[in-house]
């Protein structure tokens, strides 16, 4: 039996920002970050290490700054951009076109479609924002790898289900890292306060702030999904894919906790430190994300007890 779809969720065309919201300009805020340092712990990291300013000799701390909150505002969007056009929807396409064990009713199919167009508009604002901060900095990003960490983890842990079940797994996935994103952006927004981001350009949390207005209708609409589907799945398939949505939490968990390795490994080599120094860096990063990261695989365990995937005695 199908979840019920709330009201709120069905009546897209009054609240979605494709519809009622402006993409955010850039302006000249000389002086200002363009990334908040709570997402981007390197900043201070390497503004407290001695050795750090003596290896950077031939250049600013203050170009270094950002040049590193550059290319994490860049990184940042990217991977949201990816996560949203190669996972989100085409996991809302599947509902629409039958794709799963589970045929969704009409409802599910229609709030589907409008989750597509809300998550190409979001891509769009990412790749927009690119570019802005690309011709207003004159800074070129690095070379980025070709799946997100998220994508990356979701590909090795499907490997783990028997194929007949793949659509369904990217289904589970798609849904949780749905509902997750709207806590993510949460906590991001909550950070705004905090003493590091006071220099923050105000650029970055028009995007979040936009971005949050259909996430948090998205987040609902993904348990919902995730819901209905294990309800009307049998225990075989629920055995099978439970050992893959387990690893699922415990490789994303440890990404939230040391943040993309690759990534921030790239920068520390492209600033010309050290070995030493970059296991150093991230196990700076580790310590000072360590309470967001409890919070977000909290959500994580949460919101798969609610949606009956997890039960709380055995799984969490």
């Amino acid at each position: 039996m199908m979840q019920t779809i709330p009201e709120a969720i069905l009546n897209w065309s009054k609240s979605s920002s494709i519809q009622s919201k402006k993409i955010p300009e850039l302006l000249n805020d000389h002086g200002k970050d363009i990334f908040p340092i709570s997402s981007q712990p390197l900043i201070k990291f390497i503004e407290s290490r001695e050795d750090i300013y003596q290896t950077l000799s031939n250049q600013s701390i203050e170009n270094t700054r950002t040049w590193v909150l550059t290319q994490s505002f860049y990184h940042y969007f990217n991977e949201l951009s990816s996560l949203e056009t190669k996972l989100i929807c085409n996991a809302n396409a599947g509902i629409i076109s039958d794709s799963y064990t589970v045929k969704f009713d009409r409802d599910f199919k229609q709030i589907a479609s409008t989750i597509i167009i809300d998550e190409g508009f979001h891509s769009f604002c990412s790749l927009n924002a690119l570019r802005q901060v690309e011709e207003k900095t004159g800074i070129k990003p690095i070379k980025r790898h070709k799946k997100n960490s998220a994508e990356h983890i979701f590909s090795c842990c499907r490997k783990m289900v028997e194929h007949q079940y793949w659509n369904d797994f990217t289904l589970v996935v798609a849904s949780i890292l749905e509902a997750l994103l709207a806590k993510d952006l949460d906590l991001c927004l909550r950070a705004k306060n905090r003493v590091e981001n006071a220099n923050t350009n105000e650029f970055f949390y028009s995007l979040q702030e936009n971005h949050l207005r259909d996430e948090s209708r998205h987040s609902c609409f993904a348990l919902l999904t995730l819901e209905s589907f294990w309800a009307n799945i049998n225990d075989q398939e629920r055995n099978n894919l439970l050992p893959a949505i387990h690893k699922f939490v415990e490789l994303y968990s440890a990404v939230i906790s040391f943040g993309d390795k690759e990534f921030n490994c790239q920068i520390i080599t492209e600033l010309g430190l050290n070995d030493e120094i970059a296991n150093d860096a991230i196990n700076f990063y580790a310590e000072y994300k360590r309470q967001d990261a409890k919070q977000i695989h909290a959500s994580m365990l949460n919101l798969l007890i609610q949606t009956k995937v997890f039960t709380a005695a055995v799984d969490a």
